[in-house]
């Protein structure tokens, strides 16, 4: 339930961000180059992750700066991840089950737009690739033997990593929604931590 309430949170601080940009988008005839968004969908643990953590999920807030007269935009987004529980079965040894495990993060990241050179029709749809360099803060972890009750601890730690992905937007009147799926390579201590969210949500401003 924390966890449910920390995500809420996150969505409901960003919220009055994005209805500002709505308002500063509709104020003269150019567009607005900086605009708010919010996202939420699934995330999938992978590797040495995947082994002990289950398919969680993940809200996030985004501010980014793009224009029509270039295709290269940035963006920044604060998220947050609930990766959920999972029973592990190791030969020979019982069962062990985890506790979920939060992820914060924060990254910085390049945007290419793949815009047509010239249309006579506008096309709402802008496809688009994102990478770049982040913080990532994963929360600790109690593993628990299901036959003894024994548990174990897995410490928080804090770590940098790279991220990498693809998506679209579809621009509708005052606003546009997205899809995007992006991989995440944490280099903790002693192995890389990766994950894959794909979320969808929507963004005001821009352009």
């Amino acid at each position: 339930m924390k966890r449910i309430v920390v995500g809420l949170a996150v969505l409901t601080s960003i919220t009055p961000l994005c209805m500002t940009a709505l308002r500063a988008q509709t104020m003269g005839n150019e567009p607005y180059p900086v605009g708010f968004g919010i996202a939420a969908g699934a995330t999938f643990p992978m590797g040495d992750l995947g082994d002990a953590q289950g398919t969680g999920w993940n809200v996030e807030g985004l501010v980014d700066w793009t224009t029509p007269q270039t295709p290269l935009g940035f963006r920044a987004d604060l998220a947050y991840s609930d990766l959920g529980g999972k029973t592990v079965t190791i030969p020979g040894q019982p069962d062990v089950k985890t506790d979920t495990r939060n992820v914060y993060q924060l990254t910085g990241d390049a945007v290419w737009h793949f815009r047509p050179s010239t249309t006579t029709t506008p096309n709402p749809w802008t496809p688009y690739i994102i990478g770049g360099i982040g913080v990532y803060h994963f929360g600790d972890v109690t593993a628990t033997s299901t036959s003894t009750q024994e548990q174990t601890s897995r410490g928080s730690s804090t770590d940098f990593g790279l991220n990498l992905g693809a998506g679209v937007i579809y621009r509708l009147s005052g606003f546009s929604t997205f899809g995007e799926a992006r991989f995440h390579n944490v280099f903790a201590s002693g192995s890389s931590a990766k994950f894959f969210p794909i979320s969808f949500g929507i963004r005001f401003g821009g352009s």
